[in-house]
């Protein structure tokens, strides 16, 4: 995303295709997500499958196989419950997961994320 244009350039015309060409610096926000990364996310989906989760513009799915087995899957609220009932992972939600690979295209960035592991899990 651009942040700031810091200068630009009068634009010069190509004859031959028509296309106007400009020099300009710009200051800009980059993410690039790193495989084993730690990052807080906000779920977006819930399914019997996983759960779907944002950190900016990077969506990641977290599989069953990478929740916690305490966590169990309530079809009727789309919805993960612990044992104890304390914690809930719902849409909203906010939890600490870990980056275990990517898919990068034109467009976006898909990744698959655990919470297996210490420090990881639900957050509120």
């Amino acid at each position: 995303m651009v942040a700031t244009i810091t200068e630009f350039q009068r634009g010069k015309l190509d004859v031959i295709t028509g296309s106007a060409h400009f020099k300009v610096r710009f200051k800009s926000i980059v993410f690039k997500p790193y495989k084993n990364e730690v990052l807080m996310a906000e779920v977006s989906q819930a399914t019997e499958q996983g759960f779907f989760c944002n950190a900016g513009p990077l969506e990641m799915l977290v599989s069953t196989h990478h929740i916690p087995s305490d966590y169990l899957f309530n079809p009727a609220d789309k919805e993960y419950v612990k044992d104890d009932e304390q914690k809930m992972i719902k849409k909203g939600s906010h939890c600490r997961v870990r980056i275990i690979g990517m898919t990068v295209d034109t467009d976006k960035i898909v990744a698959v994320a655990t919470m297996l592991g210490p420090y990881l899990g639900v957050t509120n």
